[in-house]
């Protein structure tokens, strides 16, 4: 089911979760794009993971999180059982599905510039442990998002 948030966006949930489309919901900005929250500290997909039994109850409030409820599909307004899971932070951070950082100046995850001539393109990825894996340095955007592209494909 759909429901409305402050602001005229729209969120989904599963039947079973209706009573929490009873209360106002709003979209509250995040580093990786923005939340259906209430208040500072309540998000949707938290209240949902407690229910389904993902955290424990009370494990949801608050900022000392060190695990996270990631929304499968990256899409912070679908919050249907379904597209919830539990991750670690660094599983988090490497999700792919998640849109792209605030300050990624490329417009390609794991492209950036660099302050050199002859390569001023790296490309990198993040391996266990949130350990940096450098995939090389390029004369051009297109070729470093082409090695980004080919180490992202070894992922699935």
């Amino acid at each position: 089911m759909y429901f409305p948030l402050v602001g005229g966006q729209f969120a989904a949930i599963d039947d079973v979760d209706a009573d929490l489309a009873e209360v106002s919901w709003c979209l509250m900005g995040g580093k990786n794009g923005q939340y259906v929250a209430r208040g500072k500290t309540v998000y949707l997909h938290r209240v949902i993971a407690e229910r389904v039994g993902l955290v424990l109850t009370g494990e949801t409030q608050g900022r000392a999180w060190k695990r996270s409820v990631d929304h499968i599909d990256g899409n912070k307004l679908n919050n249907r059982r379904s597209n919830l899971r539990l991750r670690t932070r660094s599983q988090q951070m490497s999700n792919l599905a998640d849109g792209l950082r605030a300050d990624n100046k490329s417009g390609i995850r794991g492209v950036c510039r660099t302050g050199s001539r002859r390569s001023p393109w790296h490309a990198f990825g993040r391996g266990p442990g949130s350990k940096i894996l450098d995939l090389g340095y390029f004369a051009t955007k297109e070729e470093a998002a082409a090695a980004r592209h080919q180490w992202e494909a070894t992922l699935s």
